[in-house]
Formats: structure tokens, sequence, C-alpha cells
């Protein structure tokens, strides 16, 4: 069954709606009184706006005449709006998001209408409605005049198909063959075991295969979703026979797709953990496992199965992306005054900015990718080659020459890239620092070490996101990346924390939904002071000191001293079985009120100062829970004691933050374990947000600079 064909509509009414960015407008700051009409939903400032010289009016009669997409503008707006007279002159608008890129189209790159709304007409006139669940992806055909200037293309509905897999190889040669970087360093390590392919079409065979210790071939490695315990694996019962051969209609569907493709590369080795692991043997796995980030780094060519939710699945079969509800082409003017069309489409998913594939919530797969040199990547929506040449602002080619359709660059989602540059995270910018400078620990922190320092952050931010079956895995499976970064460092490596940077190292935060804390994992991962020792999403966003523009040199925290117990003392980037670090810093006495941890309304309420000196009262801080304890349930439980530990102090005159830190219980004497994050708000900040408490500085102990009335004092955190 082919995949159906979209045939977009058009009519005399939707032609008339030209998008136009050479006239697009950005809104101004200000706004006139709104009428007191219906909402339905708040007014919005988007950066580009297009104004269609379309009325209200105009819309109710195009869809009198049977026009589609007038229609569906309208099925967004509530019955009241469209009766109310005082909006039929209002004029029809709609928001684009757009993804900028320097040296390209001047922000003519829309890749989709965020909403459309209705707007007052006349000069100055700022009045405006946006309507909800009213978003279009956007793309052109190769051969449209806008193909030029908007870069989404149609989706290919057949990555199996010759011309796809020609395309593929095709990637592949050229890489080989004139990309300088991507050929730095051939591959010296080779896996205990790989699978050898021959043969073709129905004639092919797969063996597993032990390379000699002096053979070096080029291979592939699969990064895909296991989906749970694995029916076909090789184990001590049975690898003898897997040595002689493997019955192909055995393989899963996953597998043999990567056979596939990896004989269409014309290279003869593939890797794959359930194949090439003995399953049952606890010393070949721990072996193995601690060797995937070098296989991967090695492998020529890793084949990215992200559509997959399981090896079931298979990555070649045909997209069948969810069937459009809505399809429409409407003119689109281009810069140089050409006129062109592109197609707006209504999706599942294809209407979103960003696509989630399956692989991007699997934990290890990040530390695959990333650590990979090359990457052929087949998504739900278009396939991918990712090498060191084919990303980047440096890069002349466009981004679209590596894809088979669809979006030119990869969506920003939070799974890949946390909340800092996608750049920064592809392992070409480290060493694109290390051969500009010898980064060394302890030097003159340069805007170069900022920028490998938040990468790293970025890179947790993006893994933490993302799910693992083993928990406990939470080291080993971003080990590979940890040592890669440890190359630029030079420098010790604290359970997911870098000595050099212990001050932003400490200040993560553990976002959770509203409402919801999660407890303490019941297997020891990691120490309390270190997002290790956490399960769920890491946000490291309160810790980027580059955002901060004043001085946050404030810093009275120092280590003293620190001892980590590794599982495998040949693995420093490994799990670990205890971690301590004895620090010396300001600290002061609060009190955490547990009952308030789910109530919005008081937030800044959470800790208070003791009663010393008749100064007790709420410290305005922003605090944040690693995790639940079960104490915490007790009915008779008004507060909890806990301490604070200031790590950075922002002493900018116009700072939003007083001071970061650490929210500590004491264990025992001067041992602490961290129960969360804290910063100190100042009134700059209540200016910004004033009006979410009303009064909140009367009555207010002065908590900016509360840290300068504590003393230092030497404690240990475990």
């Amino acid at each position: 069954m082919e995949p159906p064909t979209l045939v977009p509509h058009s009519c005399k009414h939707c032609r008339k709606l030209v998008i136009d960015l050479r006239k697009r407008q950005d809104p101004p700051a200000s706004r006139s009184r709104a009428p007191r009409l219906p909402q339905p939903s708040a007014i919005i400032e988007a950066d580009d706006v297009v104004r269609f010289p379309f009325t209200l009016r105009d819309l109710v009669t195009a869809r009198s005449d049977g026009c589609i997409l007038c229609i569906w503008i309208l099925s967004n707006i509530d019955e009241e709006i469209q009766r109310d007279p005082r909006l039929r002159a209002w004029t029809l608008y709609a928001t684009t998001w757009h993804r900028s890129e320097l040296g390209f189209g001047d922000g003519f790159n829309i890749q989709g209408l965020g909403s459309f709304g209705l707007r007052r007409g006349g000069k100055g006139n700022l009045d405006q409605l946006v309507f909800e669940n009213s978003s279009l992806a956007l793309l052109v055909h190769s051969d449209d005049p806008a193909a030029e200037f908007v870069r989404t293309r149609p989706i290919n509905p057949d990555p199996a198909s010759p011309e796809a897999l020609k395309q593929a190889r095709s990637w592949f040669l050229e890489c080989q063959k004139s990309h300088k970087s991507c050929n730095e360093t051939a591959s010296v390590h080779m896996p205990t075991r790989l699978l050898e392919i021959s043969g073709l079409g129905e004639e092919i065979r797969v063996r597993l295969y032990v390379p000699s210790l002096e053979q070096k071939e080029p291979y592939t490695a699969l990064s895909y979703c296991r989906g749970g315990e694995q029916e076909v694996k090789t184990t001590k019962h049975n690898i003898l026979n897997r040595l002689e051969g493997i019955t192909w209609d055995t393989l899963p569907k996953t597998i043999q797709d990567a056979v596939r493709v990896t004989q269409q590369l014309g290279i003869l080795f593939l890797w794959v953990d359930s194949l090439c692991i003995v399953q049952d043997d606890l010393s070949d796995m721990s072996r193995e496992i601690s060797q995937m980030p070098s296989i991967y780094g090695a492998a020529t060519v890793t084949i990215a199965a992200s559509r997959s939710t399981n090896v079931h699945n298979g990555f070649l079969q045909k997209r069948y992306p969810s069937i459009p509800d809505q399809v429409f082409r409407v003119p689109y003017r281009c810069p140089n005054g050409r006129l062109g069309s592109v197609v707006l489409l209504r999706s599942s998913q294809g209407n979103s900015r960003n696509v989630i594939e399956p692989l991007d919530r699997r934990a290890w797969a990040l530390q695959e990718r990333i650590l990979s040199k090359r990457v052929l990547d087949y998504g739900l929506f278009q396939t991918r080659w990712t090498c060191q040449e084919s990303t980047g602002f440096w890069m002349e080619e466009r981004p679209e020459k590596y894809t088979d359709g669809w979006r030119p660059r990869p969506d920003d989602i939070p799974m890949r890239q946390g909340h800092f540059s996608h750049e920064a995270s592809r392992p070409s910018l480290a060493r694109k620092i290390l051969s500009d400078q010898d980064l060394k620990a302890g030097s003159i922190i340069s805007q170069q070490y900022l920028l490998a320092s938040s990468s790293w952050y970025s890179t947790v931010s993006a893994y933490t996101h993302r799910f693992l079956t083993v928990p406990s895995d939470r080291q080993l499976a971003i080990s590979g990346i940890a040592e890669r970064y440890g190359r630029v460092f030079h420098d010790v490596y604290l359970c997911g924390i870098w000595k050099f940077d212990l001050h932003r190292g400490l200040l993560w935060r553990r976002k959770k939904q509203p409402g919801t804390i999660e407890t303490r994992p019941e297997a020891y991962q990691g120490p309390s002071w270190s997002w290790t020792g956490t399960n769920g999403h890491v946000d490291y966003s309160y810790a980027d000191i580059s955002k901060h523009n004043e001085d946050a040199g404030g810093r009275h925290l120092k280590l003293i001293s620190y001892h980590i117990d590794l599982a495998d003392a040949a693995a420093p980037y490994g799990n670990v079985t205890s971690a301590q670090v004895t620090i010396s810093g300001r600290i002061g006495q609060a009190k955490w009120m547990p009952e308030l941890e789910f109530s919005d309304r008081y937030s800044h309420y959470k800790l208070r100062q003791p009663d010393v000196d008749g100064l007790a009262g709420p410290l305005l801080t922003d605090m944040g829970v690693d995790a639940w304890e079960r104490e915490y349930d007790s009915n008779s439980l008004d507060s909890v004691p806990v301490t604070l530990l200031e790590v950075l102090q922002y002493s900018g005159t116009r700072s939003l933050f007083g001071a970061s830190g650490l929210v500590l219980r004491k264990v025992g004497e001067s041992r602490y374990i961290r129960v969360g994050f804290f910063r100190v708000l100042t009134e700059e900040c209540i200016k910004i947000n004033r009006g979410e408490q009303a009064g909140v500085r009367q009555g207010m102990p002065k908590t900016k600079n509360w840290f300068d009335s504590c003393k230092e004092e030497v404690i240990t955190i475990v």
C-alpha cells in the first residue's frame, strides 16, 4: 500500500492569503485597551506577524463558499466572537516561527505559522485576539520559486527505495573522500566480536565473527531501542552456533534493516550489542559494556534507528506519518519579488515545532550519538546524515543536502541539547577548543573554557531528560562522554561534576512536574551533592554564570578534600559505591516548610529564618527539593531544620539573586546530605515579578546579604 498523496486545497479565497514576509511586523511594546470580549486565549507578543487583507466578514463569506482553509480557521474561533458585530471588520493575521540561521534568508525561512488571530484595523490600534490550536507546518516543493528561501521539503515516504539507499551511500562516500576533519583519525579500536555480512538479496548471510588482534576493518554500529528482554541474543550456550551462522529469518526486523544498510554502504561488518556481547556471561557483559564508548567512537558509521520503539519494528519500512487533517496551498511572496507557493498542513506531529523520536528518550543513545563520528539517522519524518562537517554554523554547505526531506536542521528538543547551543554538545567543539588552547584546570576562565563547561551542563541536561531501564546506570551511561570532556579539561571528575568548576557543578536543580516530587533512589547511584544521586531531569540554567553580566565572584566556598570509592578502579568515570566532599563555606540555619512544597502561591516562603534576636520570618528564596523523604509525610511535622550553604554570591547592583546554594540536612557531626537547591531573590526580582506576592517586602529580613552575618565552617557532604 502506497502512502496517500497529499492534494492541497486551493481556491479563490485562500489564494488571497499571500504570505509576504517583506511586510511582516514586529509587535509594538505597548497595547491599547482591548474591548471586553470573550478571550479565546491570551494576547500574544511574537517576533514576526504577517497581516492579510482579509476580515472576519471575508472569512465567514469564504466559509459559505466552501473554502476549506477558512472553514478550518473559523473552527478555532468561538461562535460568540464570530457573531460579534464589533469584530466583523477586524483583519486576519498569523504569527510565524522559524529557525534563525546565520547568513541565510534573513528570517524568511519560516517553518510554520504559529497561530492565527484577529486584529483591529487602523493605525495605532493594537487590540488583538489569538486563537488556540491554530498552528500549521509549512513546506515547499524543491521546484517552486519559494524553495530558495523556505527549506522544509515534503517527507520521503520510502527510506528503503533504491534512490534513498543510493543517497545514503553518496553521503558516506563524500564524507570519506572530502571531509578532512571526519578522517583525521582512523579507527584503532576493534570490538571483540562483530557480525560478518556476505551474500546478496535472498542469499544474504550473517554470522558472528571474532577479528584477530591485528585486524582493522571498517564496521557500523547500531543504536536502537531494544524494547525489553531480547529473544534473539548470544549466550554461552549458542555462541559456537552463532560463529557458524545466524538464520536470517530469526533476526529481528531492526537488525535485518541494519544489515541491509551496512551492506549498501559497502561495509562488511556490523556491531549489535545483543548479538556481539554474551548476554548471560557477567564477566563478558562488564568488559564489553565498558568498551561501548570506544566501539561507537571507532565505528565507521553509526546507524541510528531513531523511529523504532523496539528491535522488532524495523526502520526501513515506508513512512506513514498520520494523514494530515487539512492540507492547503497558499501564495508566498519571495524576498526577490517572485511569487511562489507553500503547502500548509496540520497533522498529529507535523505541525509541531519539534518532533521527538523514540530513540531520543533512551539515555544510552545520547552517548552513542555524541561519540560517533558519523551518524546515519532514520527518523519518523526524515533520514539525516550527521558528521563533523555536515553540521555547525561554520559549514558552507546547506544542511538540507544531508537529509532526504522535511526540515534541514535537527529539531531543538531538551533530550538532545538541554538549554544551551546544539553545537556546544558536539564532540567536535571539544576538539576545536583543545586544538586552539590547551585548557588547564585552575587557569583563568576564558570564554572558551566557559563555553566548554557550559556544553557539559547542556549535555547533562539533555541526558537526564532521557530514561534508563536500570536507574543505577546513571553514571555509567554517560561515562564515555565524561571521558571525552576529561581530555579537554585535564581535571578531576567528581561524580558528574568537574573539580575546577565545583561552584557551578553543585548548582543543579531537580526539575519536576507541578505538584509532584519523587523519592530518593532505593539503590545507591551517587552522592546527594551530585545529580547522579537522583533520578529525573536536572536543570543547570541557574548555574550558567555567562547569563549574568555582573560579578559572580563572591565565592566563599572552598573545596578542602574529596573521597570517592569507584565500583571499578579502572573506570574513573563510571559507577561509584560512595563519595563525599569536605568544603569550607558560609552556612546559616533555617527552617523548611514541607507543607508549602506543593503550593505555587507560597512558593517563595518555603524557607524561614529561625527566631533569633527577633528576626524570625520568611526568607525570600526560590527553592527546589531534590527528593521527598518518607518522614516528611508526618502530619505532626510543621518544619524541618535545614542548613543553607552559600555557593555563589551575585554582587551586581541590579542582580536578581543575592546568593545561590544548597539546602542541607545534618546527619552526623559536621556531616550533611543535600536535600535541595535555593537562590535568594532580591528587590530587583520582586519589581520584575510585582503582584506575585502582595506586600512581600514588609516584615521580611534582608535576605540578599543574609550570608554576610554567617560564619564559615568546614563540613562534609555525602
